[in-house]
């Protein structure tokens, strides 16, 4: 509980301090989600055409997803970032973020009309294939949601990355679907904004300070030190630099700064 409330602390902080950075980053996935909207629209009489613009564009946010999650770990890091910061990172974006675009397109095709499918073939066998294909893409999902922050903050490949992020969500598996139902709620809340903040890279941001801040578990002195006393992590001691870093503020020192 100790390392989760402070992930919510740490993350409500840096996008308070980082709002305009945020807003703006929003606004492109509300282009690129406009854009999508209204091309589907103009080719509805199409629908092959119009399902493969849906899938384009799952993709191409896919790649905004990493180039985001590349930014926004400088903010995770104490560390800041610009317009230029943005441009450099959209390169290195594409691989990892095609990947899993097409992971996300088989996910709204298996939801919206492989699974379907098989319920309304009102036997056992189709309930059965439907339920499995629904605990494989949620068990994915959840465990995938730190792929984009581990490729940026581990030495792994692909292959590794994606192995990586199951070990984890399998050693952690309640703040792993904590963290994928709080950046549901996140998202869901952003409604209120049109999406401009917090928005997808608040989640993005979100789901990054927890990664980093859960891999410090792993760190060997520490994980060594539980092991020898048989005790539960220290999370006090594990975040006690960060919690120095950020500090605390009051209410007050957010909305009026200048008083302080």
């Amino acid at each position: 509980m100790v390392m989760i409330g402070f992930t919510v602390k740490k993350t409500f902080l840096d996008l308070w301090d980082n709002a305009l950075r945020i807003s703006l980053i929003n606004l492109l996935f509300i282009a690129l989600a406009a854009i999508i909207i209204v091309l589907q629209w103009l080719l509805r009489p199409f629908p092959v055409l119009s399902a493969l613009v849906v899938l384009l564009g799952i993709i191409m946010g896919g790649i905004l997803m990493c180039c985001t999650t590349l930014c926004v770990s400088a903010i995770s890091d104490y560390e800041t970032f610009g317009t230029l910061g943005f441009k450099t990172n959209l390169r290195p974006s594409l691989k990892n973020g095609i990947l899993m675009g097409l992971f996300y397109g088989s996910c709204f095709i298996a939801f919206s009309f492989v699974m379907p499918f098989y319920l309304m073939l009102n036997s056992m066998f189709g309930l059965l294939i439907a339920c499995l294909l629904f605990w494989f893409f949620f068990a994915s999902c959840v465990a995938l949601q730190f792929f984009f922050s581990l490729r940026r903050r581990e030495n792994y490949g692909i292959k590794q990355s994606i192995k990586r992020c199951f070990l984890i969500f399998v050693d952690n598996p309640l703040f792993c679907l904590f963290c994928f139902l709080f950046s549901i709620f996140l998202f869901a809340i952003s409604a209120v904004t049109g999406f401009i903040f917090p928005g997808a890279a608040g989640v993005m941001l979100f789901l990054d300070e927890a990664l980093r801040l859960r891999l410090l578990k792993y760190n060997q002195s520490f994980t060594a030190e539980a092991n020898r006393a048989g005790a539960k992590i220290n999370w006090y001691a594990l975040l006690s630099s960060d919690i120095e870093k950020t500090g605390s503020r009051s209410l007050k020192s957010l909305f009026f700064p200048w008083k302080d």
